[in-house]
């Protein structure tokens, strides 16, 4: 994803574009607190490289310190334990200055999640590979939005965005409001039982909470391929034991011998057969299975990055087809909602 990075101390200066672009660039730069803290031999690390394709290079760096400013009715906030990452790159925007900076701000919560976070997480990965060892760097891991415990955004030098993480709200001790929980579920805090009673918690629920989790905290692709692994072998139990005339021996035996096309196989003729019905009866239906099968053997074979979106997405789909597998008798405890993390509705997508 990134090309020409550098694992030791930076130059200074900002990251300048090396050719001309027929849109607009202007400089974005994100100020991070990140929630680890490596043992690195030194503190401060910065890199520079092309992100894709793009025309300029980024520049990022982490660091350590002692303290990070903040806004919160405060000046500065402990961040010995903390990581600070520091991302300079640039936006491409058709439109004059102002028109970029009310876009950048109208857009920040997903230019920080899309378009900053990558980049670190991909620099943490460089430095993984400088530095292998698990007592310099294995503290060290991806990081979602939700993970920030602090984040800046600035916009040609102006400060256009800055929000704390829950941790910190809890650290200050400020209770959840309502409104960000929704629903009729009690809130915790005083007065509500502390017991946690033990459950014993379904595969599949696990799978598919564990699947929510990578998305939320940057692991994209391993979120597509833990909710792919989980479909595949849960229409394979479905079928087994629904396919008409055969033992579950001889249903799994044929189950096995599917080559090519599984999903596509078992969901559709396999399904009609046991049910009467496939989910990939609709048009619709048929593209988003084409378009999850792609999306998993380009991460597979090509080693193809995710986006938030697109893991989102895929983990979204494999959860409806599971609901569809209960609607057609299977009994699979699942999740009632996908707890993807957005701090801003227009960052959500239509489950």
């Amino acid at each position: 994803m990134l090309s020409g990075i550098q694992g030791s101390a930076g130059e200074g200066g900002n990251p300048q574009p090396t050719k001309l672009s027929k849109m607009n660039l202007y400089r974005l730069r994100a100020s991070l607190l990140l929630p680890f803290r490596a043992w690195l031999p030194a503190s401060e690390y910065t890199g520079r490289a092309r992100y894709f394709d793009e025309q300029w290079e980024t520049e990022i760096t982490l660091g350590h310190s002692q303290f990070f400013p903040v806004s919160l009715g405060r000046d500065q906030i402990d961040a010995s334990l903390c990581t600070v990452a520091v991302v300079e790159t640039y936006v491409e925007f058709d439109g004059d200055r102002e028109s970029a900076k009310t876009w950048a701000r109208n857009h920040c919560h997903a230019i920080v999640a899309d378009t900053i976070l990558p980049r670190v997480n991909e620099f943490v990965l460089q430095l993984k590979y400088l530095y292998p060892k698990a007592i310099l760097t294995g503290t060290m891991r991806n990081v979602g939005d939700i993970d920030l415990v602090y984040s800046y955004l600035y916009f040609e030098d102006d400060n256009i965005h800055c929000r704390s993480s829950p941790a910190l709200s809890s650290w200050h001790g400020a209770p959840v409001p309502g409104l960000l929980l929704g629903g009729d579920e009690p809130l915790p805090g005083p007065g509500q039982d502390r017991a946690v009673p033990f459950r014993e918690l379904s595969k599949e629920w696990v799978a598919v909470t564990r699947a929510v989790d990578l998305v939320n905290h940057g692991y994209f692709e391993e979120a597509v391929l833990v909710s792919f692994a989980l479909l595949d072998a849960l229409v394979q139990d479905f079928l087994k034991v629904r396919l008409p005339n055969l033992s579950e021996g001889e249903a799994a035996t044929v189950i096995a011998r599917v080559g090519s096309s599984r999903l596509n196989t078992f969901l559709g003729p396999l399904m009609r057969v046991c049910t009467g019905a496939s989910p990939l009866d609709e048009n619709a239906g048929q593209a988003e299975l084409a378009w999850l099968n792609k999306k998993r053997n380009a991460i597979v074979h090509n080693g193809d990055p995710c986006s938030r979106i697109e893991s989102q997405r895929g983990v979204a789909m494999v959860w409806r087809l599971l609901r569809y597998l209960n609607e057609k008798g299977a009994t699979y405890r699942l999740p009632p909602n996908l707890e993807f993390w957005t701090p801003s509705d227009g960052g959500k997508i239509k489950l």
